[in-house]
């Protein structure tokens, strides 16, 4: 199983949507609930493409800029 196979079936195992972003802002892996929520989001985008949401984006630019974990609620 590859990483982004491992990944995915990590992220399967949550009800809620989720997506793992990888340093450079892009969705490295995203699960079923997410992918039924934004069925146009593809691996490797960046992140202002698939979501765009202002606070869940700043929120990862804070966590990958060395801050600790973070929880942001997305709703349209």
């Amino acid at each position: 199983m590859d990483e982004v196979s491992h990944c995915a079936a990590i992220l399967n195992a949550l009800r809620d949507p989720a997506l793992i972003v990888n340093p450079e802002e892009r969705v490295f892996a995203a699960n079923s609930a997410f992918r039924s929520l934004m069925p146009s989001a593809r691996d490797g985008e960046t992140l202002p493409f698939v979501i765009r949401s202002p606070d869940i984006f700043d929120a990862v630019r804070r966590v990958l800029g060395g801050g600790k974990a973070e929880c942001a609620n997305w709703r349209e």
